[in-house]
């Protein structure tokens, strides 16, 4: 990554301190930052067949929330 120190920051900036996560289509979180800052997108589209009785509470579908 590139950082650049001596970029004036904007007036509501924010710092992140720490971060580790898992994300969709990068394996770590300077891959996650390159794919944000390049504009991609990351994400995993799941059926509803794929997310039936994956951590619903009973009652609830993956196309009707509770």
């Amino acid at each position: 990554m590139t950082y650049e120190a001596d970029l004036p920051l904007p007036e509501q900036s924010v710092a992140i301190i720490g971060m580790s996560g898992r994300f969709p289509g990068a394996g770590d979180v300077d891959a996650l930052w390159r794919m944000v800052a390049a504009g991609e997108e990351g994400r995993t589209d799941y059926s509803d067949e794929q997310l039936a009785g994956r951590a619903c509470p009973s009652g609830c579908s993956p196309t009707r929330p509770t």
